[in-house]
């Protein structure tokens, strides 16, 4: 017990002086300033070197028993995971300003405007004649000094679901456009995350001790509490459906639907999510029922104003950026069918919905026992989730967070090499002001996707991924036979 204490403080205190050395040179990164002032270098060091570290977690905590009682470290990892996210109010954000919008979304909705309605840019040259409520939120912007002409693709409107953007409003009522606030609230999404994978680890038979992975994720803490990003709203969303699926479904319907309209995505995970309630088909179609109505009632707003200067329209039909799978992809349909883009789009989303169909129905009817399907259920929601990642035509590292819901449970070393592997992507802002931002797509991209997706299809050769690797050893007998 105290040389696992020990090994596991070293660790976390080699990550956190990184993120407090992050933290500490945040300012230089000040809106304003070039590439060439900035210590964009030493910023990706510490990232990666916290990384590498936080990285040898899983082989030490492989060497676990199944579930030991180690009450004072768990609370130790989650009241440190906590204190690690605290450091960075206050800070300046690194490059990232997706923040403005969050902060915009919950201000135009406490001022009773449908966020999905108007672009920053129409706000901005609202003319002397536009509707009141646009002119409105011209003055307001205006006021507070100049607000939405921070806001990236301002052609756009917001790509955020519904719930995301009425906890953006949540921040705004405490107090309007302030970052910090917002920050509390997505720090407080995080403590429930950590409680919430503590309660999952149980349930699946793992030590609670597994929650470190999430808890001293360098990349994550950046990412959700220096950066900002609303990433870390979906992961309660997830786990509270994984938490209550084996017992309470219709329950787990509500969360998925929850998550659905915070990140749209997670609809996909329902075939897997689901499968063990297929011998029960009333509760199956019954839960099927709330999340496709759920879902379809709280994106409502969203879908009724697709099209035009969507965001969420662009989002899907033309934004890519930063990934390496789907350009190959892209080329080759292209190639052939002579169209570009949105065949390719159709072809990854077809494969996705496939993989979780494939892996929602044939474990269930291929009869494998009640609790390997449960047992292999986390894994195979990481699988689905990964592979969407993977193929996806924008490969941002905030996305990481997604793959944190089941990651814990199902620790694989392909997706553990992300954590190592994508802070590469914030040097793209230097080569690019350099005139070398090809050294960034056709270099650095491809080491941060090939690596993974390598170690991925290893995995998957080897039958790692597979039930009968989370079967009870009476039952991989009967599994092997089959």
């Amino acid at each position: 017990m105290l040389t696992l204490t020990r090994d596991i403080s070293i660790r976390a205190a080699l990550i956190g002086a990184a993120l407090f050395f992050i933290r500490y040179i945040t300012p230089e990164f000040a809106r304003g300033t070039t590439t060439a002032e900035q210590p964009y270098v030493l910023f990706v060091v510490l990232l990666m070197l916290a990384g590498g570290v936080w990285f040898s977690f899983i082989p030490l905590l492989k060497r676990l028993p199944p579930a030991p009682s180690r009450g004072q470290l768990t609370l130790l990892i989650f009241a440190l995971g906590l204190g690690f996210r605290a450091l960075f109010f206050g800070s300046t954000p690194v490059y990232e300003d997706d923040w403005n919008r969050y902060l915009w979304d919950g201000y135009v909705i406490t001022q009773a405007v449908n966020p999905y309605l108007y672009s920053p840019d129409d706000i901005r040259l609202a003319p002397p004649d536009a509707p009141e409520d646009l002119r409105r939120l011209s003055q307001l912007s205006e006021d507070n000094n100049h607000f939405t002409a921070r806001i990236n693709s301002p052609q756009y409107t917001t790509i955020y679901p519904p719930v995301a953007a009425a906890i953006f409003a949540l921040a705004a009522v405490v107090s309007p456009l302030n970052l910090d606030v917002l920050r509390i609230v997505f720090w407080l999404s995080e403590a429930l995350t950590l409680f919430l994978l503590v309660r999952a680890l149980q349930a699946f038979g793992r030590s609670a001790l597994w929650m470190a992975l999430y808890a001293f994720n360098p990349l994550i803490i950046y990412a959700g509490m220096n950066a900002a990003h609303m990433d870390v709203l979906l992961v309660p969303a997830l786990l509270g459906a994984l938490i209550a699926v084996k017992t309470r479904p219709y329950l787990a319907a509500v969360c998925l639907s929850l998550a659905a309209a915070i990140k749209i995505w997670p609809v996909l995970l329902a075939p897997v999510l689901y499968r063990h309630w297929l011998a029960r088909p009333k509760v199956y179609l019954a839960s099927a029922a709330i999340i496709t109505g759920l879902s379809a009632l709280l994106l409502l707003p969203m879908l009724l104003t697709l099209g035009g200067a969507s965001g969420t329209s662009a989002y899907a039909a033309t934004w890519q950026r930063s990934t390496f799978l789907f350009p190959l992809i892209d080329q080759a349909i292209g190639t052939v069918s002579g169209h570009w883009s949105t065949p390719a789009r159709i072809f990854i989303a077809a494969v996705c919905a496939g993989l979780s169909l494939w892996l929602g129905f044939i474990p269930a009817l291929s009869k494998w026992p009640a609790s390997t399907l449960r047992a292999s259920l986390p894994a195979h929601l990481l699988l689905v989730t990964f592979v969407f990642f993977l193929l996806s035509p924008t490969g941002f590292p905030w996305y990481l967070i997604w793959l944190f819901a089941f990651f814990p449970l199902a620790p694989f070393y392909s997706v553990g090499t992300m954590t190592v592997l994508l802070p590469l992507y914030y040097l793209r802002y230097a080569l690019g002001e350099n005139g070398s931002y090809i050294l960034y797509t056709d270099w650095l991209v491809p080491l941060q996707f090939s690596i993974p997706a390598g170690l991925l299809l290893l995995e998957l050769s080897r039958g790692q991924w597979h039930g009968k690797r989370f079967a009870a050893p009476a039952q991989r007998g009967a599994l092997n036979a089959r």
